[in-house]
């Protein structure tokens, strides 16, 4: 299995399980410590895991949640701003 589809089967692993330790993922991937600590490393670095001691937590994308509260603003600021334009017409 070459890095890249490792990794991505790692974030995969980790997504379903939340929280993994890196001795279960060793054995999972039957690959060595080392290998699986580079694969992380890698990982931590683009933000799509959490190293702690021992182990690995997801973390869920920010974007998405983004988007719905930008989208959700932008509605109650177009309210707001509709609200004012009618009180200054004095309607």
């Amino acid at each position: 299995m070459y890095t890249l589809e490792r990794q991505q089967h790692i974030l995969q692993y980790v997504r379903n399980n939340k929280v993994v330790k890196l001795v279960t993922l060793t054995k999972e991937f039957n690959v060595s410590m080392e290998t699986i600590r580079r694969d992380i490393q890698q990982l931590v670095q683009e933000k799509k895991l959490e190293k702690f001691y021992g182990g690995v937590k997801y973390i869920e994308p920010v974007e998405g949640l983004m988007d719905n509260r930008i989208t959700e603003q932008l509605t109650e600021k177009n309210r707001h701003c509709t609200s004012m334009c009618l009180f200054r017409r004095g309607w």
